[in-house]
């Protein structure tokens, strides 16, 4: 009687363990249930929600907080010609740099026209350039017209910015004074040479010819 009830409280115990491991056994996942579960995991990672915890990539980290939020850049860009020179100039808010195909004005040759690329400087004054930076880019033309063209667009930098982003008084301002002062420093010149011509040797003149 006795060994039939350790018997019995032994098969008891037995499948109570069985049972306790059969629940806790996790159930097996099939081949479809497993790649549903990838392509879910991807998408919520390629398209996370706002406000959960898994969007990762749209919360800002320390470093994008404690950095100031950048301004609209206020710049502006205009173009300059003498006969077949064209330089174009790129203003923008700046500390008063003035650079012509990456060298300074000092350095721009010849040295005998200078004098013709500092005007816009001179007559307005360095503090109204002390607020901006212009670069200027030229090409074409020689020396005397690739100077022509430079000034000329660094005027037109000059008013165009003051036009944009300062008020319309000093723009109005500028531009008398440059106006007055010479009138191609921001209007182009549009006198081209003209073609010579058979039977001279220019445009105008004819060879000498006799009647006797």
């Amino acid at each position: 009687m006795n060994a039939d009830l350790s018997l019995f409280l032994s098969l008891k115990d037995t499948s109570e363990t069985t049972c306790v491991f059969q629940q806790t056994s996790p159930p097996t996942e099939t081949r479809a249930g497993r790649q549903n579960r990838i392509q879910n995991g991807c998408r919520k990672a390629m398209h996370p929600a706002s406000g959960s915890d898994d969007n990762l990539c749209g919360r800002a980290g320390p470093w994008e907080s404690a950095m100031p939020a950048k301004g609209p850049l206020q710049s502006v860009q205009v173009f300059g010609r003498k006969k077949t020179a064209t330089a174009v100039a790129h203003c923008k808010r700046g500390n008063g740099l003035i650079k012509v195909n990456g060298r300074p004005l000092e350095m721009i040759e010849p040295r005998t026209l200078q004098y013709k690329l500092l005007e816009p400087v001179l007559l307005l004054g360095k503090e109204r350039f002390a607020g901006v930076d212009i670069r200027v880019r030229v090409k074409g033309g020689g020396h005397v017209a690739q100077i022509y063209a430079i000034r000329q667009s660094i005027s037109k930098a000059l008013v165009a910015y003051y036009q944009k982003y300062v008020d319309e008084a000093s723009k109005k301002e500028i531009k008398d004074i440059l106006i007055q002062y010479d009138r191609t420093l921001l209007v182009a010149d549009p006198r081209r040479c003209e073609s010579k011509k058979f039977g001279g040797p220019g445009a105008r003149a004819r060879y000498q010819k006799s009647y006797r």
